[in-house]
Parts: C-alpha cells; structure tokens; sequence
C-alpha cells in the first residue's frame, strides 16, 4: 500500500485533498499582461505613486516662504547677529498674505487669536512655525532652538511713539520680523540696527520694511534697534522663540489682557484709527 500525503484537515471528511506545490511570485518584474493578480497588483502601484506625485506637487505648491533664499542670506556680527531676507516671500505669496491680512484699526500689538484672518495669511503664520524656519534660524544665528515655544503678534498701524530704541526681552531667544507693506518710500519707519540704547543715528545696517522682507537677529542684552518716528500703515508678523513655555505662557496672558481691554475701548471709539488697516 503506498504512502498518503498527510493532511490534517481532510481527514474529518475522508477525502484526500491533493498536495499544493509552493510557488514563489516576484510580481514586480512579471509583465502585467501575464496574470490577473499581476495587472490588479501593478495597477495599484502604479496608482498610488500617482498618488503620490500628485501629493508631494500640492505640498510644494502649498509652500510660501522661498527657503533658498532664506538659507542663503549672509549673516551679519556687527554689533550683533542678524540678517535680513529681501524676497522670503515671492512677490505673489506677498500680495496674497496682505489680502488676508487681518484688519486691524488700532493701534499696538494683537495675538491672532483676538483679530479674523484669511486662509493664506492662516497658511503663512503655520509655515513660519514650522520646523524648516526654525532650523535655518538655528544655524545660522547659532543658538538651539530644540523645543523652545515661540510666540506670534501682528502690528499694522504705527503711532508716534513707536520705534523707540530697545533690545527685546530676555525671555526671547530669537526674533523674526516679517513686513507685508507695498514699496516703502518714506524715511521714518525704516528699522536700525543699533551700537547703543541711546543713539538712534549710531546704526550698524538699516532695512525699509518692504512687503516680504523678513529681518531675523538673535537677542542679547546689546541687541538695539529701532526706528525714527512714522505714522501710518507699516505691517508686521513678529515671532519670538521663547526660552521657556512658562515665560511665553505670562507674556501671552500680558497680551491677551491688553488685546481684551482694547477691544472694549474701541465699541466706544477709544483708541480707534480711522482709515486704518
């Protein structure tokens, strides 16, 4: 009597069920004309890296800031590091983030979360967030910024008394400014890096704040600027890396306390700047 194949799991019904012979399938390289299952499994290949090009096209065109640029502007040391990017955003990513600016017809600094923006302006703030600014900023001031919170506010009208001579917080470790003005023609307004506290002229480079010019400089107990005096539209995102979550924490309170009581100001005209924004 000859040998039976075992198989365990025919033996309930009594018939023998016929020995499968392994066989191994490489169907990347089978042609997709050769089976079914090949043309069903190249076909889902295909379509996913179709998928996939179409994803990573969108997430390049989503992109506003032009890194390269940013990433190749030289650092100046003197008096202190810092450097300022002409064209970080392109022309067009300019005239959309000024479009969906938020309106604002007071006077100081606002949070975002107290004043309505649009979504490119919304796209911009969460790109300037990111990890791709924060690591430019890294290297080329030299400081570490792992982990460290950071900190947005929006100014867009300048008062008389603003632009007076200062050097930022010590609870900040960076700042990045960044204008959204049409051409800038007028003399006051433009931003000094300074030697002193004391001497508006004694300036080390001075920037017009031209719409998409980001200034970046790292804050030390010298790090002054400031600006002469102007009255007008002069926009800005300001966003500081902050040392610690619990200083940004109170300083967003300070802001939001200061926010609130400006906007019951302005239900009785207080404060409100006509024609602004």
């Amino acid at each position: 009597m000859e040998p039976r194949e075992r198989n365990n799991g025919s033996r309930a019904s009594g018939v023998e069920a016929p020995v499968r012979k392994r066989l191994i399938h490489f169907p990347i390289f089978v042609d997709a004309g050769s089976a079914p299952f090949h043309r069903r499994f190249l076909t889902r290949i295909n379509e996913a890296s179709a998928a996939l090009v179409l994803l990573l096209g969108k997430i390049v065109e989503a992109l506003m800031i032009d890194y390269e640029a940013f990433q190749a502007t030289p650092v100046a040391r003197d008096p202190y590091p810092h450097f300022a990017t002409p064209n970080f955003l392109p022309k067009e990513e300019v005239a959309r983030a000024i479009a969906d600016f938020p309106k604002i017809d007071m006077g100081g600094l606002f949070l975002p979360e107290f004043v309505p923006y649009g979504p490119a302006f919304d796209k911009l703030l969460k790109e300037l967030q990111g990890p791709e600014v924060r690591k430019i900023v890294e290297e080329k001031l030299d400081i570490d910024l792992a982990g460290r919170p950071t900190m947005v506010t929006l100014r867009s009208n300048c008062q008389a008394k603003d632009g007076r001579i200062h050097a930022d917080a010590k609870f900040k470790l960076a700042t990045l400014l960044l204008y959204l003005n049409e051409d800038w023609v007028d003399q006051g307004g433009k931003l000094r890096v300074l030697r002193s506290g004391t001497d508006i002229e004694d300036y080390a480079g001075e920037v017009a704040p031209m719409g998409g010019l980001a200034f970046v400089f790292k804050v030390q107990a010298d790090s002054w600027h400031g600006h002469k005096p102007f009255i007008g539209l002069r926009r800005y995102v300001m966003m500081n890396y902050c040392t610690d979550q619990q200083s940004r924490d109170q300083e967003i309170a300070r802001h939001r306390m200061s926010n609130r009581v400006k906007k019951f100001k302005r239900l009785f005209g207080i404060g409100k700047i006509p024609q602004a924004a």
